[in-house]
C-alpha cells in the first residue's frame, strides 16, 4: 500500500507485489490487484460478470458534493471508440527492448483512437508525452522521466507519462503476461483520460472536505475502475487490431476476472472487489464505449 499526502502532482502507479499490483494517484496510493503467471488457468474463484454484454446498471441518487465535471463529464456522451491500425510487435515481448518497444507503439495506438473521441467532446488532447521503462531493483540506472517510483510499482503514470517496471511483466506465461500488460498499459492510459478530462484534478483537490475513510476509499474505487473500464473499451473497439479472439480473448478475460482488492493482505478496499474489477473491465470490453464507463454515477454495490 503507497500513501503519500498533498494533492501537488498528478500521479498514478499500478505495482505489483505476489501477484497484486498497486496504483497511485498523486496525494493518495491507490491499489490494484493483478494476476500473476501461471502455466494454467485456475477458476474463477467466485461469480463475476458473465460473458454476454452486462446488464443495464440501475440508478442511484448521485452524492451532492461530488463535482459535475467527474458525474456528467462530456466524454461519456461520446460514442464508440474507433478501431485503428496497429502494427504490434508479432510476438509476446520477452525482454526490456521488446517490451519498452511493445509499450510505445501499443500508446500511439490509444493516442490515435481516443483523440478523436477527446475532440468530439470538446476537450483539448494531447497525446502521452513520454513512454519509458524502469528496473525498480537498480534505482540507480532509473531513467529521469520515472525517478522516484512508488515502491513495488509495476508501472505508473504522471504528468502524461508512463513509466513501466519492466521486469513485472516478464515471466514464464507469455501469452497471460501479454494480456496482464496489455491491460496494465490501458489502465494507465485510463488515467491519461481522466487528466485529459478534468477528472483527476477534480478528485485530486479535495472534491469532498474532509471525507471519512468510508467515502475516500469508495471514491478511489470509482477512479480505478473507471480507468479499467476505459481501457477495457479501448481494447474492446480494437479486438481485431490486437488479435483479441481465441486464447488471448479468453486471457484478457481471465485478467479481468482475477483481480480485487481481496487478494490482499491486509484487504485494503481501494480498488474494487474482483467481481467490481471485472464488471467495469469487461463493461468497457463489451460496448468499447466511454459512456459504459461513469463509475461515478454508479450505486455503490457496484463499486464494491
Amino acid at each position: 500500500m503507497l500513501k503519500a499526502a498533498g494533492f501537488a502532482v498528478l500521479a498514478v502507479a499500478v505495482a505489483v507485489v505476489a501477484g497484486v499490483a498497486a496504483t497511485q494517484t498523486d496525494g493518495t496510493a491507490v491499489v490494484l490487484p493483478v494476476v500473476t503467471s501461471s502455466p494454467t488457468p485456475t477458476p474463477v474463484p467466485r461469480p463475476t460478470v458473465s460473458p454476454s454484454a452486462p446488464s443495464p446498471m440501475p440508478t442511484f441518487t448521485v452524492e451532492p458534493t461530488r463535482p459535475k465535471v467527474v458525474v456528467a463529464n462530456r466524454l461519456y456522451s461520446q460514442g464508440q471508440v474507433p478501431a485503428v491500425p496497429c502494427a504490434l510487435p508479432g510476438r509476446s515481448p520477452l525482454t526490456k527492448a521488446e517490451l519498452l518497444s511493445y509499450a510505445r507503439v501499443m500508446v500511439k495506438c490509444l493516442d490515435r483512437a481516443w483523440k478523436p473521441v477527446v475532440i468530439a467532446a470538446k476537450l483539448k488532447f494531447r497525446p502521452v508525452a513520454l513512454v519509458e521503462v524502469y528496473d525498480s531493483r537498480k534505482p540507480a540506472a532509473t531513467p529521469r522521466a520515472c525517478e522516484d517510483p512508488p515502491k513495488r510499482a509495476g508501472a505508473f503514470y504522471i504528468d502524461d507519462k508512463i513509466c513501466i517496471n519492466w521486469p513485472e511483466h516478464i515471466g514464464t506465461f507469455p501469452i497471460r503476461d501479454e494480456a496482464y500488460f496489455r491491460d496494465t498499459v490501458a489502465h494507465e492510459y485510463g488515467h491519461h483520460l481522466q487528466n485529459l478530462a478534468g477528472i483527476l484534478d477534480s478528485y485530486e483537490l479535495g472534491h469532498r472536505k474532509k471525507p471519512t475513510k468510508t467515502v475516500q476509499l469508495e471514491d478511489e474505487r470509482r477512479l480505478e475502475l473507471q480507468a479499467n473500464c476505459l481501457g477495457g473499451a479501448f481494447l474492446g473497439a480494437n479486438r481485431a487490431s490486437f488479435n483479441l479472439f481465441g486464447p488471448k480473448y479468453l486471457e484478457l478475460q481471465y485478467v479481468a476476472k482475477h483481480q480485487g482488492d481481496e487478494l490482499y493482505t491486509p484487504v485494503i478496499r481501494d480498488h474494487g472487489s474482483g467481481p467490481s474489477q471485472a464488471h467495469w473491465t469487461l463493461a468497457g470490453l463489451y460496448q468499447a464505449t466511454p459512456s459504459a464507463c461513469n463509475t461515478f454515477t454508479a450505486p455503490p454495490n457496484e463499486v464494491e
